[in-house]
């Protein structure tokens, strides 16, 4: 696991008013196995390579969380190009 992003903050407000303030650094990792989200915590995943990351937010926002689309400016410009 590597930390990519130690000081991440964001601020969001959901469409039903919830309102998220939070401090969360962000790290990439390797998987062996494919992941198995919380059906609680998340309501749906795909994997995207990361070059393609950017045209999905452009064509399409709201397909990424708040802070997904935050950290997108952030993580181009310290991960490699592809």
């Amino acid at each position: 696991m590597r930390l990519l992003l130690p000081d991440f903050r964001y601020r969001a407000v959901m469409a039903d008013g919830t309102v998220e303030n939070e401090i969360c650094p962000v790290y990439s990792a390797r998987l062996a196995t494919e992941p198995v989200p919380n059906p609680a915590e998340i309501g749906a995943m795909s994997w995207v390579p990361l070059a393609e990351l950017t045209r999905l937010v452009a064509d399409d926002p709201d397909k990424l969380s708040p802070w997904a689309r935050e950290q997108l400016p952030q993580l181009s410009s310290i991960l490699p190009a592809p």
